[in-house]
């Protein structure tokens, strides 16, 4: 399905109209949040749901993290360690990896995340209603936003 995406297509083709299709609207949600993690180094998470940007401060209720593929385990891999470390330091209840093939949605396991501990569904089964369920239990805007 989508063998045709470059990397900068991810999100606005695939992500933005699912996040939209699950009741988030772009006020919900800040791009490349800046957040200071170790001394003076600044990192941006992709999006960002619930923000408080107070500097120094920052929060968020689920970072959701952009990729252009996440085939290879260590890819995977990777990605879920750069995501973990957005979610733990800006205290969020839910984080979330997305890449053509599919989204990635990692509940809290005891305080923390687990690289084992996800639901996953390709852009295809997304189309289906029972997955559309599945995921929005997880990270739908009721759940995440209130």
């Amino acid at each position: 399905m989508c063998s045709w995406l470059t990397p900068g297509d991810v999100e606005i083709h695939l992500i933005e109209p699912f996040l939209k299709k699950f009741g988030y609207k772009e006020s919900d949600w800040v791009r490349q949040l800046s957040v200071r993690m170790g001394r003076g180094e600044r990192n941006y998470p992709d999006y960002a749901f619930g923000a408080k940007t107070k500097k120094g401060e920052e929060t968020a209720k689920m970072v959701l993290e952009s990729k252009f593929q996440l085939s290879a385990q260590r890819e995977f891999r990777d990605a879920f360690l750069q995501t973990k470390s957005y979610a733990l330091r800006l205290r969020s209840a839910m984080m979330v990896m997305a890449a053509r093939e599919g989204i990635w949605v990692f509940p809290p396991d005891g305080g923390d995340f687990s690289i084992k501990k996800y639901t996953h569904k390709s852009w295809d089964e997304l189309s289906h209603p029972d997955a559309i369920h599945t995921v929005l239990c997880l990270m739908g805007r009721g759940e995440i936003l209130g």
